[in-house]
């Protein structure tokens, strides 16, 4: 039996992505998927600094939607997730995709978790952060304003997110269902950036005037479509399952879609199961196998919103070990000089 020194939390991002894994699952209902246990489905090996960790990859035989009803039966999925983990050796979980949404980012199980966990929230906002600075910038070079949109601003990383992209938009729309949540992220921004131009809103149309459109919805299905969304415009998707179709977007080549929240790390392995290639990681997963190889896997860490505190905790740890950004556009590589040819073009 392998031994794991840290594990990730994995599911089918659609229901075709779980028949393609086994035509098996073509014969099975939804509501029997409940009765399947987690197993471990794949490895992520680390080698840097004389170091060497291996990961698990556990996979969780469920479709999104039931992720998202956020009910008692895909906690205890979770739960069984990571007891299998520490079976395994593991000493942190990080909670991928949707596994995490599905217990409020980890608060909903943090006081009967056998081991430390995370949702890797901090590390994706903080790329976003960095990535988004680095766009806004080009715009504003460029004398055109940097009018950001943030869809799913009141979730763990779209709150941390908007505090930290308000010193740098020239306007700012938060944009996500509950009013009140939205009020009260709106209250903290006009303290910190009274004279922002500030837009607060439950509807996705709010976003079709903005030059930079952050995507960070746990929402499974498509929210934002072409038609919302005007020429000149960056998209940055960081939703896993994307919440954005490729077919629905090719055809719009006055738009770019970046797919964000990724980066490259030095030194890692991971399972062709993950969609990526040798030295990249989705950065929720980059999260946990820093905190294990910084050895500060004894506790639980990015649980519930993300805090600055631990936004600039992880960015140390990333600065030590290599991670940097990667930015792809539909699984291709993207580079920075392709993203300011575009805005060059349309700004």
């Amino acid at each position: 039996m392998k031994k794991y020194d840290f594990a990730f939390i994995v599911h089918a991002r659609s229901r075709q992505e779980l028949v393609r894994s086994s035509f098996f699952f073509r014969f099975v209902p939804n509501f029997l998927l409940y009765l399947f246990s987690p197993r471990v489905v794949g490895d992520v090996v680390l080698e840097q600094a004389n170091q060497r960790l291996r990961g698990a990859l556990v996979g969780i035989v469920n479709v999104p939607a039931q992720f998202l009803k956020r009910d008692q039966k895909i906690k205890k999925k979770i739960l069984s997730a990571i007891s299998l983990a520490q079976k395994q050796g593991a000493r942190i979980v990080g909670l991928g995709s949707l596994s995490s949404p599905a217990v409020s980012g980890g608060l909903d199980i943090q006081e009967v978790s056998p081991i430390a966990i995370t949702n890797g929230n901090a590390l994706t906002a903080a790329v976003v952060i960095q990535d988004v600075r680095r766009v806004a910038g080009m715009f504003q070079k460029k004398n055109k304003k940097a009018h950001i949109a943030i869809i799913g601003a009141t979730g763990s990383i779209g709150q941390a997110v908007s505090r930290a992209l308000a010193g740098y938009a020239d306007s700012l729309a938060i944009i996500a269902r509950k009013k009140e949540r939205l009020d009260t992220l709106a209250g903290d921004i006009r303290v910190q950036r009274p004279q922002l131009a500030l837009a607060v809103s439950t509807q996705v149309s709010d976003a079709t005037t903005c030059t930079i459109v952050i995507v960070a919805t746990s929402h499974h299905e498509t929210i934002l479509h072409p038609e919302d969304v005007k020429e000149g415009t960056v998209i940055y998707d960081i939703t896993q399952p994307s919440n954005l179709r490729q077919s629905d977007w090719v055809s719009r080549g006055d738009i770019l879609v970046m797919q964000g929240g990724l980066v490259h790390f030095p030194g890692l392995h991971v399972s062709r199961i993950t969609g990526l290639d040798d030295g990249e990681s989705f950065a929720c997963l980059a999260e946990t196998i820093l905190l294990r190889v910084s050895g500060k896997e004894s506790e639980h860490f990015s649980v519930g919103y993300v805090t600055a505190g631990n936004i600039g905790t992880i960015e140390k740890m990333a600065h030590q070990f290599g991670v940097v950004s990667l930015i792809k556009q539909w699984n291709r590589v993207l580079d920075w000089s392709e993203i300011h040819t575009f805005i060059k073009r349309y700004a």
